[in-house]
């Protein structure tokens, strides 16, 4: 990646996805007012359906690399349980792919191939889980609709834009910082902004009214996107200095909201479900491991459930030096009582892990060990693309100085999709064995599944190294990864 772009991405991050103030700069004005970063295969000139697939690796591999993502895999779990719900609905038949950001704005973009990305912040403003999914219907209508290659398309008619390269490097620097694509903009005379601006609300119209539709047919509230960004432009009326990023890169006008609420009104009647409790519990958990201890979800200890106020307990006990038992027996029951998810098992995993870190002198926790791993095999069994469960499982069996337990775990419950936390995992725990090669094949395993062509050779060459150091000890390991991904290191290597 360019330095410049390096330097741009460490600044806060806005993500300006569909801006026409950015997409729709020209080429020449964007390469004389700013250095663009290389996102590959810059001779392309159609936003074809291979083009994106090129670029949205490439997008990927830049949030992995240059952004900061929130790591926590119970997080991850929770937006990727509700976007890949929502996906479902699209009407098409299509890869999308979930990641949070660590960024306490309130904010979400869409971006090439199905990329999908949720600001922490959003997750601490909304109020109900159909609001989060109202959000990420929005972002997926984006993405169906096609609005990427369609203002692509536009601007090639009117000669402003020479590369699709250029318009993805232009996004990318947008979501960075909005100046600098203003500026570009502003270097452009032969730019109608006007039109511009008119396509860009167009989009944002069309978002909304498939976006509602998508919503509805998940079994959310329809009324619920009304209701988000409505509030939002309520808090925000008297205060013009402290808009909400979602609200910037997203304007809300009144006749989108009453638009936006006649759609929903036009929709039969549905049966909602009972609110879920788990966006309570993601709140606790984003806040309370973030240090904020003080945090109490803008609620009193009497309006959490007897389960949510024991979730609270049990995270600050994980923020503490000094942690002890108390508190485990209401975890406990809540794992077997709420078992329609698993955040009350992992949280038990963790805190069985965190205790025996912290305190030598434990009494017996074989109850609450063997209560954790029971539910937790369930879970895994029910939860079949959720990852934090063999995480927490894993990190247990380390404590428990059985490496080889954990490793069949994970490699048991290994996920097609979102794998890089598990091979890393996997790659921790060769390395707390001493087995470098195996260590450095699964840090390639990692990088391979966010497309890191490059770091993931690296590490193959390092597990060749030592392979061969060792007289070719795991050579049939490393040959099965090699024999799969010949393709791709050959291409590399030319």
């Amino acid at each position: 990646m360019h330095k410049t772009l390096n330097f741009l991405l460490s600044q806060k991050l806005p993500a300006i996805f569909f801006s026409a103030l950015l997409i729709l700069t020209p080429s020449k004005v964007l390469s004389d007012a700013i250095h663009l970063p290389d996102l590959g295969a810059p001779d392309l000139s159609l936003y074809t359906p291979e083009a994106e697939k090129k670029f949205g690796q490439a997008f990927t591999r830049s949030l992995h690399t240059e952004f900061k993502l929130n790591q926590d895999p119970e997080i991850n779990d929770y937006i990727r349980q509700i976007g890949h719900k929502v996906a479902m609905h699209s009407g098409q038949n299509r890869e999308f792919s979930f990641y949070v950001i660590e960024n306490d704005s309130i904010n979400a973009f869409a971006g090439p191939n199905g990329v999908i990305g949720i600001h922490t912040g959003l997750i601490k403003a909304v109020k109900t889980e159909a609001e989060l999914a109202s959000v990420i219907a929005h972002e997926i209508a984006h993405i169906t609709q096609q609005h990427l290659s369609r203002r692509y398309l536009y601007n090639s008619t009117q000669g402003t834009t020479t590369s699709v390269a250029t318009l993805l490097a232009a996004i990318l620097i947008g979501m960075v910082d909005p100046n600098a694509g203003m500026a570009a903009l502003m270097g452009g005379q032969s730019l109608n902004i006007e039109k511009q601006l008119k396509n860009s609300r167009q989009h944002e119209n069309e978002a909304d009214y498939v976006g509602i539709k998508i919503l509805y047919d998940a079994g959310f509230n329809a009324h619920a996107m009304a209701d988000f960004f409505g509030r939002l432009a309520d808090e925000s009326r008297n205060n013009e200095f402290q808009i909400p990023e979602i609200l910037r890169t997203h304007p809300m006008s009144t006749n989108r909201l009453i638009q936006a609420e006649n759609r929903a009104n036009n929709l039969l009647p549905l049966k909602i479900n009972p609110p879920s409790e788990q966006l309570s519990l993601i709140k606790i958990r984003l806040n309370q491991l973030n240090s904020q201890r003080n945090w109490h979800l803008n609620r009193t200890k009497g309006e959490l459930s007897k389960a949510e106020h024991c979730y609270q307990l049990n995270t600050i006990e994980l923020t503490k030096n000094n942690s002890s038992i108390k508190h485990l027996n209401c975890l406990l029951k809540a794992s077997n009582e709420e078992f329609t998810h698993p955040l009350y098992t992992n949280l038990l995993l963790e805190r069985i892990t965190d205790l025996k870190i912290e305190n030598k002198n434990l009494p017996d926790l074989t109850i609450y060990e063997d209560a954790a791993i029971k539910m937790a095999k369930l879970h895994d069994s029910i939860y079949t693309q959720r990852i934090a469960t063999s995480v927490f499982v894993a990190d247990l069996f380390i404590q428990n100085q059985r490496p080889t337990q954990a490793i069949k775990w994970l490699s048991n419950h290994k996920r097609e999709k979102y794998s890089f936390a598990l091979e890393n995992k996997l790659a921790e725990i060769y390395d707390l064995m001493g087995v470098q090669a195996l260590a450095y094949l699964h840090q390639a395993t990692a990088q391979q599944s966010i497309f890191n062509f490059e770091r993931s050779k690296h590490f193959i060459d390092e597990a060749k190294r030592i392979n061969d150091k060792n007289n070719g000890t795991h050579n049939e390991e490393i040959q099965k990864f090699l024999t799969k991904y010949e393709d791709t290191f050959k291409k590399l290597s030319d």
